[in-house]
């Protein structure tokens, strides 16, 4: 219970931060918060995996660690960028709505 109390949040508010420097998406917006799923849930995934649960994430455990980091890293970046982009062309409907 102690750690859901004081190291998540703090690991989810550095995440937070660097989620929201990669896609220019303030750290309180909604956006932002889905894409933290987006980002965590791979990890999460392997965790799960390294306990021995069958399935895909065993093939993936054997790959070189190297290209797994990088896969995982470039694909959340590109999303986040990706996700930052769309939300910057919709900031004039956004303003309108207020």
């Amino acid at each position: 219970q102690v750690l859901f109390e004081s190291e998540i949040p703090q690991k989810i508010a550095v995440v937070m931060a660097i989620a929201s420097d990669i896609s220019g998406i303030p750290q309180d917006d909604p956006a932002l918060q889905r894409c933290l799923l987006s980002v965590i849930a791979p990890c999460l995934l392997l965790q799960i995996g390294r306990r021995g649960v069958p399935g895909p994430v065993q093939a993936m455990l054997r790959m070189p660690a190297e290209t797994l980091v990088d896969h995982l890293s470039r694909f959340a970046i590109a999303g986040l960028e990706a996700i930052g982009r769309d939300y910057a062309d919709s900031a004039p409907a956004r303003r309108k709505k207020k």
